[in-house]
């Protein structure tokens, strides 16, 4: 009973990994979208460099 219990935790907690990834994916794919809509007419060089 205990190992069923750990088995169902475990994929429960794989599940959400997988989902917060997709979601960061998701996230990451927009930022460089939008970023890549700001550097048109601009250098491009937002490194922090002052």
């Amino acid at each position: 009973r205990m190992v069923k219990m750990v088995t169902m935790m475990m994929v429960i907690v794989v599940i959400m990994i997988m989902e917060i990834i997709i979601i960061l994916k998701i996230v990451t794919i927009l930022m460089m979208m939008i970023n890549e809509d700001d550097k048109q007419g601009e250098g491009g060089n937002d490194d922090g460099d002052n």
